[in-house]
């Protein structure tokens, strides 16, 4: 058994990703510690650290002059990752991951087929199991879930137009709303249910579609269970998985201000169709074949 120390922050999918793993590495027998913050100096008492790849670079920097085995979480796709050096990250961002003996990319080659340093390993998504959700009853008619993430990134009229899309189809709608958000400010159809946050997992294995706004954890969530996408991109990395997402055959990406129609059209192609149906399973397949990678890349630091 091993001491793990893990430093995130909520930055919203990073830190499903990161509990989605320290669960894994804790039924393996790990004993894993968790932070979670920014500006708090990351977890530094383990066997093996592991950190978030946007963690600030003094952070970044911090764990690597320790000398112990350590490697980054990145939860996005790799292909995504030299964009935030100038942006998100300063200057000299990407010499600091090229100093980790690993940097675990918990995403598949499939969507992401780009060159990378011999220091990066794609290891597969690792999602939330059930949980305390364990048990839900899906409806009699066709699901679709609807997640637009857990930070308001300017979703609401975007949301409004999904509704708006889906209120005369013979479906069900499920919408995972994030926290803080009022369902009073929406006009919901008959038809839709909007819930706070219900892992997935839950959800996803009786979906026929998923809308989402292009995180990276919904598109890995989806393609796990081999559920086809919408996807209305909003910001920060989401238009580039988006896009990749659609180049891959799994997905239809809108732009954010799609109107009504245009959405309808792309939710029913894709509910009823079988290209990006086929492509999503396809993807299923493929994220099935990563096995363990996500946990055993970890466990190979220890070696």
């Amino acid at each position: 058994m091993a001491r793990i120390a893990c430093t995130t922050w909520d930055g919203g999918g990073n830190l499903v990703v990161f509990r989605a793993l320290a669960e894994r590495l804790r039924g393996r027998g790990h004993d894993v510690e968790l932070r979670v913050s920014f500006s708090d100096p990351p977890l530094l008492d383990g066997d093996v650290l592991l950190v978030d790849h946007m963690a600030s670079l003094d952070g970044l920097q911090a764990v690597l002059a320790t000398g112990k085995p350590a490697a980054t979480v990145v939860h996005t796709m790799w292909s995504f990752v030299p964009r935030l050096e100038g942006t998100f990250a300063p200057a000299g961002y990407l010499d600091v991951l090229a100093g980790f003996e690993r940097n675990l990319v918990y995403s598949i080659r499939q969507l992401d087929p780009v060159d990378a340093p011999p220091n990066v390993r794609w290891v597969g998504p690792v999602v939330e199991p059930e949980g305390p959700d364990a048990g839900w009853a899906p409806p009699s008619r066709s699901l679709v879930v609807v997640s637009m993430g857990s930070h308001d990134l300017g979703d609401v009229p975007v949301l409004q137009r999904i509704l708006d899309a889906v209120e005369p189809l013979p479906v069900d709608v499920m919408v995972t709303a994030r926290a803080d958000l009022d369902p009073s400010v929406l006009r919901v159809p008959a038809n839709v249910a909007i819930s706070g946050y219900v892992r997935h997992a839950a959800l996803l294995p009786h979906a026929d579609l998923f809308v989402g706004h292009g995180g990276h954890g919904g598109i890995m969530a989806a393609l796990t269970f081999g559920v086809p996408m919408v996807l209305l991109p909003l910001d920060r990395d989401q238009p580039h998985n988006a896009q990749k997402a659609a180049a891959a055959g799994a997905a239809q990406a809108l732009d954010k201000e799609a109107p009504v129609d245009v959405v309808r059209t792309a939710i029913e192609s894709v509910r009823t169709g079988t290209r990006e149906r086929s492509r999503a399973i396809e993807l299923a397949n493929a994220i099935a074949a990563y096995g363990d990678a996500a946990v055993t890349e970890v466990e190979a630091l220890l070696a």
